[in-house]
């Protein structure tokens, strides 16, 4: 039972350290955020990318409003709209503005530990090189409180487990 404790701490730990999260309290405001982009080959020489970018309330406080900005450039290349769920699963509608090389989504007021994702499908011609996750967000901004790069998923659950482990 003590070896289970002590290595439940030690990953806690180890997501603190890795991705600069706060697993043993929680905050009053932060939002956190993971992105990443998948590449699917097609039939013909051209292929597409999946950008998935999920975004989390890892505070303990109601957020008033929490925006994506995305470089236009490249949203220019979707093939359907953007798509936003929450929790990945009941879709979220989200308004759009476009201006300049920006493309703006607003989420509106989001919950302590409530998470959206949104997905976004890329068309590429044979030879062009697919935009990394970096240049695609141009930023993530909270009414309140920080923003941080990390899983908030995974930061979620490490709170879980430290809470377990205090327990025992």
């Amino acid at each position: 039972m003590k070896n289970w404790r002590l290595l439940a701490f030690g990953v806690a730990v180890l997501i603190l350290l890795t991705t600069g999260v706060s697993v043993f309290w929680t905050p009053q405001h932060e939002v956190m955020y993971a992105h990443h982009v998948s590449r699917i080959p097609l039939r013909s020489e051209d292929f597409s990318v999946f950008y998935n970018l999920q975004i989390g309330n890892t505070g303990r406080q109601t957020l008033d409003d929490v925006t994506i900005r995305l470089r236009g450039s490249v949203v220019a290349r979707a093939a359907i709209p953007a798509v936003f769920k929450n929790f990945g699963v009941v879709e979220r509608k989200v308004p759009e503005l476009r201006e300049s090389d920006t493309v703006t989504y607003s989420l509106g007021q989001l919950e302590p530990e409530k998470r959206v994702t949104m997905y976004l499908l890329l068309s590429y011609k044979n030879g062009e090189i697919p935009d990394l996750p970096e240049h695609i967000l141009i930023g993530i901004e909270s009414s309140h409180g920080k923003v941080k790069k990390g899983d908030p998923a995974l930061t979620l659950f490490a709170r879980v487990m430290h809470g377990i482990v205090n327990v025992f």
